[in-house]
């Protein structure tokens, strides 16, 4: 009898590792979001530009930035710097981070330290203009207000209207090979502008003042510019993707997914330990 509960036991464990495995391995990535309003022309600003920009987004690749500059896009941004000042029950002024309705950083010397802020925070919803908090998976980009920059590892994407394609977004923003991303993709190829930052205003000043890029394409509505591999026209594109897949064909690989490796032993470990619970109930059985 009890080698029987034993056996259903460990059933019950590798049906429950099995249906809850995929999210363990799989998970979705843990996507620190903040929102940060500045100003070009914003002294203080011109400190925490250069550091957000240049700096943090390189030393926390899952950091998101949605920045809302408010001076020379006044129009264009400052209703949605309102909402959050309203809706948070922020003081109305620059520069100012937002993590969420309790972790907000106001002002030059507070901001930079945002390290300690996020220290131990492994990730955190994208807070909404309107109080609410939502996850980066379902966060609709097309529909974020005003015109933000969207900034990420050394990549940005700015927004210029409300077309686009929501998911395609987020893949290049996330996304370690942007080539392939793009590969079945309509886009234009466009020259790289450099990005100013608030440090722009003031010369004397030893803060970077602008961030470059190599790369940039418009995707309908959207601006997408990078500082990783080049990219090549759609043409190209295409024609070295079937060349691929022709080599591909040819030569019969079968490309194996790493990923599935942790999954695969578990499973394994599940069942040899269920067969040698089996062996050893055999082995009571018989005596």
């Amino acid at each position: 009898m009890i080698f029987k509960k034993r056996v259903l036991f460990f059933g019950l464990f590798l049906f429950l590792g099995l249906f809850l495995m995929p999210n363990f391995v799989f998970g979705e990535n843990k996507n620190l979001c903040v929102v940060y309003i500045t100003g070009i022309g914003c002294p203080n600003c011109a400190f925490t530009d250069a550091v957000f920009f240049s700096e943090l987004t390189q030393k926390y690749p899952n950091l998101i930035i949605i920045e809302y500059e408010i001076y020379q896009q006044h129009k264009e941004n400052s209703s949605t710097a309102s909402e959050y000042y309203k809706n948070y029950n922020i003081p109305g002024y620059i520069p100012l981070l937002i993590v969420n309705k309790d972790k907000w950083l106001q002002g030059r010397d507070n901001v930079l330290k945002f390290n300690d802020l996020i220290k131990g925070l492994k990730n955190n919803y994208f807070p909404l203009e309107n109080g609410s908090e939502i996850s980066f998976k379902e966060l609709v980009l097309t529909s974020l207000p005003g015109q933000p920059k969207i900034w990420t590892k050394n990549r940005v994407l700015i927004k210029k209207g409300d077309k686009g394609d929501n998911e395609l977004l987020k893949k290049l923003l996330l996304t370690d090979d942007i080539s392939a991303v793009l590969e079945n993709i309509n886009f234009e190829k466009k020259e790289p502008k450099e990005i100013s930052l608030s440090g722009i205003k003031f010369s004397k000043l030893d803060v970077v003042s602008s961030i470059k890029f190599n790369n940039a394409v418009k995707l309908d509505d959207w601006f997408f510019q990078w500082n990783e591999q080049e990219i090549e026209n759609n043409e190209a594109i295409k024609s070295k993707k079937e060349n691929k897949n022709n080599t591909l064909k040819n030569k019969n690989q079968f490309k194996f997914d790493k990923n599935l490796i942790p999954l695969i032993g578990i499973i394994l470990a599940l069942i040899i330990s269920i067969l040698l619970l089996l062996k050893i109930g055999r082995k009571k059985y018989e005596t």
